[in-house]
């Protein structure tokens, strides 16, 4: 019987364990939440970032694209007094043009190299996000075992309660026989 108490007891103590452990792991998850809302955010920056690089791409393919038409117009222009003054103008517009392009594509470079940059963190915050998720999966499985374990618990509590209190009644029924056979003995002794 002391037995019995003392394994309800051990079992009242595994299952407030059990449930601070749970605390636990909803104190994990609610951090780790709180960790991909971080992440969120830093991703909605990196995609700001990306937004705001990729507008600025398409401004410098305009202005290459508004450089090309001015090459284009300054070439036909050139076509037609290249017959007077074609070895000066060719060489100072070769110059020009050189310098005007070394610092666009400087730009470009600079810009594809930003592009580049943003889409590796981009990458690499994805691939964060889904480790996150992961461990969230994790957490949701362990919270659903304990879940499961608690409930089995209960059950078997429930049992052992059960036979505590069909124990107690049979051991009242001894009792009583007992009182009776005690009556019995007496009444024969004093016959």
């Amino acid at each position: 019987m002391i037995d019995r108490i003392k394994g309800i007891l051990q079992l009242k103590e595994s299952i407030d364990e059990i449930s601070d452990k749970a605390k636990q792991n909803r104190n994990d998850i609610a951090d780790t939440r709180d960790d991909i809302a971080k992440l969120r955010n830093e991703i909605s920056l990196v995609c700001e970032n990306h937004r705001k690089l990729t507008e600025q791409f398409q401004k410098d393919i305009s202005v290459l694209n508004e450089l090309k038409e001015s090459f284009q117009k300054e070439l036909y222009d050139f076509k037609l007094v290249k017959s007077q003054m074609q070895s000066q103008i060719l060489t100072k517009f070769d110059a020009e043009l050189d310098k005007e392009l070394k610092i666009y594509l400087k730009n470009l470079n600079k810009n594809i190299k930003e592009y580049n940059d943003a889409q590796v963190k981009i990458n690499s915050a994805a691939v964060r996000v889904d480790e996150f998720g992961k461990e969230v999966e994790k957490f949701v499985e362990i919270s659903k075992e304990i879940k499961k374990g608690d409930f089995e618990l209960t059950k078997y509590a429930k049992i052992l309660t059960e036979h505590d209190r069909e124990k107690l009644e049979l051991m009242r029924k001894i009792d009583y026989l007992e009182r009776l056979i005690s009556k019995e003995r007496k009444m024969r002794v004093v016959r």
